[in-house]
């Protein structure tokens, strides 16, 4: 894309340039797309990815007081294929312990407090249950009314809570603010 990282810059914040990842599948890689940020001083470990050939994704590592967490930072677009969407279901199914894996899935389809699911959605419904998982967001993410954007994990206990502080520019998707131990 054009956008240079030091335009990027966020005070108190160093955006771990490692981890960007510029949508391939559009003109010019307008829309999605995802970078890292991590508090001054905050040690982040990239990991080494598992050869997976979902569309987009990081994955890294952080130190917390308790011990380390491993994230899974995702972007699935809208129109992703089914055989896109069978590659997130596989990174959920290969996660190691201490993960979250958190993104703009776009399946407003799936109702997660009811546990019902259109087609496009029932493949990374049944995941989440058959591997334990727990989809933690509990409200709309996205001005629609949909919870679009997940934190999905195998270690439900050390999310604190999580919290919608707003949109950042003409963005139709909140924030998430995720508090972990």
């Amino acid at each position: 894309a054009d956008v240079t990282d030091a335009s990027l810059t966020v005070a108190g914040y160093s955006l771990e340039t490692d981890l960007r990842r510029d949508r391939q599948d559009t003109g010019h890689g307008v829309g999605g797309g995802l970078l890292v940020y991590s508090r001054t001083g905050t040690s982040i470990l990239p990991l080494a990815d598992y050869d997976s050939k979902f569309n987009q994704h990081c994955r890294f590592s952080i130190g917390t007081k308790r011990n380390s967490l491993n994230i899974i930072l995702t972007y699935r677009p809208t129109g992703s294929t089914r055989e896109n969407d069978m590659k997130l279901c596989e990174i959920l199914r290969v996660a190691d312990s201490n993960t979250l894996i958190i993104g703009d899935i776009n399946m407003p389809g799936i109702d997660w407090e009811s546990g019902k699911s259109d087609a496009r959605g029932r493949a990374l419904m049944e995941t989440v249950e058959e591997e334990n998982m727990e989809q933690m967001v509990r409200f709309s993410t996205h001005t629609k009314g949909n919870i679009l954007d997940l934190v999905i994990t195998n270690c439900p206990e050390r999310v604190v809570g999580i919290t919608d502080e707003g949109r950042l520019g003409k963005s139709d998707h909140c924030i998430l603010m995720i508090e972990i131990e």
